[in-house]
């Protein structure tokens, strides 16, 4: 019965390039659809215009 189970004259077939001499592990890759995250459009808000005065105060936090 045990004879049955075994495998030992079981020969491999090697995926790999015959190009490739030291192949000692072979990576799948799974190819799917590409996944699009929805596009959100956020509301520009147009600050007004500031001199240079009132950007350097403001960078002090004095305006």
């Amino acid at each position: 019965m045990m004879a049955d189970y075994d495998k030992s004259d079981f020969k491999p077939v090697s995926f790999a390039s015959a190009k490739n001499a030291n192949v000692s592990l072979v990576q799948f890759v799974m190819s799917t659809d590409p996944i699009e995250a929805p596009t959100h459009e956020e509301p520009t808000v147009e600050e007004p215009e500031q001199s240079f005065w009132d950007r350097l105060l403001a960078l002090f936090g004095l305006a």
